[in-house]
């Protein structure tokens, strides 16, 4: 959850920080070890009892903030192009930013 929120802000993740983001599964333990640290104390890898890496899914929040832009883009109002100009001048790094300026670019084109 914390990957997928700090991409949405803008944040590239590197594949190593994306992997800082796994947990340990205590259910993957093997028979013979009665703890984490028995484990690792027999020799097991702890990538053995990782989860796998988060898998990046947009949250809900981004996909509403994706489908307000997609709909502002197909309004033919004066006050829906005036709120994606408005979208389209916040953060430059933020995709919710980017998004709304592309989608003013298309706005804009079909309009000439």
């Amino acid at each position: 959850m914390a990957a997928r929120q700090l991409v949405d802000l803008g944040i590239d993740l590197t594949k190593e920080e994306i992997t800082l983001t796994r947990r340990i599964n205590r259910n993957r333990l093997p028979a013979n070890a009665s703890s984490l640290e028995d484990a690792l104390a027999k020799g097991y890898a702890i990538e053995t009892f990782m989860e796998p890496a988060a898998a990046l899914l947009p949250l809900p929040r981004r996909v509403r903030e994706s489908r307000t832009i997609a709909a502002l883009e197909r309004c033919v109002d004066s006050s829906a192009r005036l709120s994606l100009e408005a979208l389209a001048n916040g953060h430059p790094d933020s995709p919710f930013t980017k998004e709304a300026a592309a989608a003013l670019g298309r706005v804009e084109a079909r309009q000439k």
